[in-house]
């Protein structure tokens, strides 16, 4: 333990000193991302990393929906899924419920990433097959001719629902239904679908990090060596410690 904690100090000694924001990896999850990780929707990649800004694919997003929605097992649908994926049971849960639908007759494409626009249509059938009552607004975002004539209505009712706003441009929104899906912009759909359909989600932990004792310790211990070189203390930064325990 003590030679543990002297190559802590020597490292600590040599180390220069990092801006808090530079030297911390914690991800800046949203709270409908951490609402929807508490209910097991969306999984991580371990160590505690989830990818925020991680894209998703249209086999990750019938999962997250499989997942989110507790969707019967279908059969196997597709020729390009492989029965042993760990994806096939949510992508076979979604097409039965009909809300996936194939690239082909026999095709799934699971890997190929989801749009906006794609994601709009997924969930306006999830509304369907949930029974929800239908909402609908018309379209103002500056960029709602590039949105796909199959996509259209699905769109508008997201809009009339609420699950969607867009990003503000200049003196408008625009929607951008091409972009990718990432895995916060899924969570945020999927959260406040919880929210039309009436189903609770679980409010995110408060984001509290404790040093341990021995954390404490090996601080309190840096600090007096580099005082003792005429070195300045370090300061706390529990994110960063956080992270390091992570690791």
């Amino acid at each position: 333990m003590k030679k543990l904690v002297s190559l802590i100090i020597c490292a600590a000694l040599l180390i220069p000193f990092l801006p808090a924001e530079k030297a911390s990896a914690a991800e800046n999850i949203s709270k409908e991302m951490q609402a929807m990780i508490e209910l097991g929707v969306i999984t991580g990649y371990g160590y505690g990393i989830y990818k925020p800004n991680a894209t998703v694919t249209r086999g990750e997003f019938a999962t997250f929906l499989y997942r989110a929605f507790n969707l019967p097992e279908g059969p196997h649908a597709f020729t390009d899924v492989n029965k042993s994926s760990s994806l096939a049971k949510g992508i076979n849960a979604a097409a039965k419920a009909g809300i996936v639908k194939g690239t082909s007759t026999t095709t799934f494409s699971p890997g190929q990433l989801i749009s906006r626009e794609q994601m709009s249509i997924m969930i306006s059938r999830t509304l369907d097959y949930k029974g929800a009552a239908k909402k609908s607004a018309a379209l103002k975002f500056l960029d709602k001719h590039k949105i796909g004539a199959s996509a259209v209505s699905s769109v508008q009712r997201m809009v009339g629902h609420g699950i969607i706003s867009g990003y503000k441009s200049g003196s408008g929104y625009v929607f951008k239904p091409q972009e990718t899906a990432t895995r916060n912009t899924t969570a945020a759909y999927l959260y406040r679908t919880f929210g039309e359909l009436g189903m609770a989600v679980p409010k995110p932990p408060a984001q509290t990090y404790t040093l341990s004792e021995y954390e404490k310790q090996v601080i309190t211990l840096t600090n007096k060596e580099r005082t003792a070189r005429g070195l300045k203390a370090l300061s706390t930064d529990t994110a960063l410690s956080k992270v390091a325990r992570i690791k």
